[in-house]
């Protein structure tokens, strides 16, 4: 595993080697460990890009879709989707975008075999 500085950093992780992170590509289970990120960074005073991130990307789904996010956005992804694979990459696709709107450059491709590595 390659060391990250951020939490895009672990998303590029994720993204390169989901099996290792979550169970069955779940965003649902993503988002969850994603606010225990969230919370060690406010607990221990931390501030990185990362911080707040499940707050403005729900803003952002929500400006850039109209979608109802009082569920989180694992839910408005995956129901916005086929199946958990479609949802899985379709979330790095909005994370890439949600970035390049932020002046960051975008997470690399999947890279885990089985994987297409397109979004």
């Amino acid at each position: 595993m390659t060391p990250y500085s951020d939490l895009y950093g672990m998303l590029q992780e994720v993204r390169r080697r989901p099996s290792m992170w979550v169970h069955d590509k779940s965003l649902a289970d993503l988002e969850t460990m994603l606010h225990g990120y969230s919370n060690a960074l406010l607990v221990h005073g931390i501030q990185e890009y990362g911080t707040g991130f499940n707050a403005r990307f729900r803003g952002y789904l929500a400006r850039r879709f109209g979608w109802s996010i009082s569920l989180g956005w694992a839910w408005a992804i995956t129901a916005n989707c086929r199946d958990t694979n479609e949802a899985f990459d379709r979330f790095f696709g909005l994370v890439d975008e949600f970035r390049a709107g932020d002046g960051l450059p975008a997470c690399g491709p999947a890279t885990e075999s089985g994987g297409s590595g397109e979004l």
